[in-house]
């Protein structure tokens, strides 16, 4: 009935994101940047009341993401400030538990009560663009579909706002 419906504040997360050394790589030598990482802590509380009854759902997960053979998760293009990822993201997924109190647990969506097993399992998401600040610290992503589920039934948007935490040269491997 979309009693449970709004914006709840998650986090924290990380993001690990791969620059190259040199400008270049890609279309128009726009350099290609590499996700190599990425974890969301998912701890919110969503409290609903339709008419008489009153239903509280807890969510305790985490969001993670399965790279590929080179240690990918997404590959994006630099242009300007603007991160626009050339691929989804890979592995996207979300495992915890759902606490459901009230009398709406079970009916309309709202999961069972009591405790219930929470896994998403694996699938791409196409993340929106990441927006950096001038001095290219901090980012923020606009809202973005990430799951659909039908039982529970959810529809999951994320945006997400980050800031530098720490740089380091990292050695690359050729990868095939």
């Amino acid at each position: 009935m979309g009693a449970g419906n709004g914006i709840y504040a998650v986090g924290p997360g990380t993001a690990v994101l791969r620059f190259p050394k040199a400008s270049g790589g890609g279309a128009a030598g726009n350099p290609v940047v590499t996700l190599r990482s990425y974890a969301m802590r998912e701890l919110f509380r969503i409290d609903s009341t339709a008419v008489f009854w009153k239903t509280h759902v807890i969510t305790d997960a985490k969001t993670t993401t399965t790279p590929d053979a080179c240690g990918d998760i997404a590959k994006g293009q630099l242009e300007g400030n603007n991160l626009r990822w050339m691929t989804s993201a890979a592995g996207y997924r979300t495992d915890g538990t759902l606490d459901c109190d009230g009398s709406l647990c079970g009916s309309f969506g709202a999961p069972p009560a009591g405790t219930s097993e929470l896994h998403i399992p694996p699938h791409p998401v196409q993340l929106g663009a990441f927006r950096f600040a001038p001095d290219m610290k901090t980012f923020t992503m606009p809202s973005t579909l990430v799951a659909k589920t039908d039982s529970p039934k959810q529809t999951a948007y994320i945006a997400i706002s980050g800031r530098e935490a720490r740089r380091t040269c990292a050695r690359v491997t050729r990868c095939p």
